[in-house]
């Protein structure tokens, strides 16, 4: 599921209204911090639900500051959570910034290829 939100859900989220129906992204966060219940549940399936949260979070990042998102990344980097919890939670973060870097860094490019095209040239 979290593959299908990092490379697809742009795609499933802008389908015509008379295709299938669109992705919500406020219930696909719910779904995936319903599997991710400091309560209950395995370590395995804790791992898995924040591993897709953190596709999640690399497609639309404003997912990240929804409160009950909030909530998990706080309750996974506590010091009383398991190492594994914290460690996918950085880990995420990391691939979070990576993105967001590449992203800020094509579109540096791309303006800077921009206005050396509008540049006067010196004639030689």
């Amino acid at each position: 599921m979290g593959q299908l939100v990092r490379h697809g859900a742009d795609i499933l989220q802008h389908t015509t209204a008379s295709g299938p129906p669109t992705l919500d992204i406020c219930q696909l966060l719910d779904t995936l911090l319903s599997f991710y219940n400091p309560l209950q549940g395995s370590l395995k399936v804790k791992e898995k639900a924040l591993e897709g949260l953190g596709l999640l979070f690399v497609a639309h990042p404003a997912a990240l500051l929804q409160p009950a998102a909030t909530v998990a990344m706080q309750q996974a980097l506590q010091l009383s959570a398991p190492t594994a919890l914290k460690l996918k939670v950085l880990s995420n973060l990391l691939e979070l910034l990576k993105v967001r870097f590449l992203v800020v860094h094509l579109c540096f490019q791309a303006r800077m290829s921009d206005e050396s095209q509008l540049a006067p040239h010196p004639r030689l």
